[in-house]
């Protein structure tokens, strides 16, 4: 049996995770999930820019599975400048954020966005009701870009928000876990 080594949230059908009691060969894959090794590979580079050491030798011949997961995080406007990011060769992680931004919307260091709306559903108007764009809305994808395509896609976001009056834009974001074996 395996266990995920932090607690995440996400909806059934939007988790991904490799072997852990799914049959990968007849579910198709989720939308919208980088891959494992380009996360993996994502991570690894960021770490390594911040001097965190690597594994010891004993962790790290130990073979390890992962889970993708996938959060949509509601992100208020006044606080959108609590996110910091970080171009890691094959992604665009979270490389800080304010504890603020953290307790609200869920996402941690190390997430991935892959996606970026504003006005696109979830009643994020002033008084809730999504009037003020006539259904359109903003999104971008930003799945596997660089740190100045998220940033344009970032920016573009807040401001067809500020525009229309929205409180929120929503964050897609993918959550790498690494699972650890149990004694079960």
């Amino acid at each position: 049996h395996y266990l995920p080594s932090v607690g995440m949230s996400s909806s059934d059908d939007d988790a991904a995770v490799n072997g852990a009691g799914i049959d990968q060969e007849q579910a198709p894959p989720p939308a919208n999930l980088v891959s494992k090794d380009s996360f993996v590979a994502a991570i690894d580079a960021l770490k390594q820019s911040m001097n965190v050491p690597p594994e010891s030798e004993e962790e790290a011949v130990i073979p390890k599975m992962y889970a993708i997961g996938k959060l949509d995080a509601e992100l208020p406007i006044e606080l959108a400048g609590g996110i910091s990011l970080a171009d890691c060769e094959t992604l665009t992680l979270v490389n800080g954020l304010t504890q603020q931004v953290a307790d609200e919307t869920g996402i941690q260091p190390l997430d991935t966005v892959v996606n970026i709306s504003a006005g696109c559903g979830g009643g994020d108007d002033v008084d809730g009701s999504n009037s003020n764009n006539n259904g359109e809305g903003y999104s971008g994808d930003t799945s596997g870009a660089d740190l100045d395509a998220t940033a344009a896609v970032y920016t573009a976001a807040i401001e067809y928000a500020m525009a229309n009056e929205l409180k929120t834009i929503t964050l897609e974001m993918n959550r790498l876990v690494t699972l650890k074996a149990t004694s079960e």
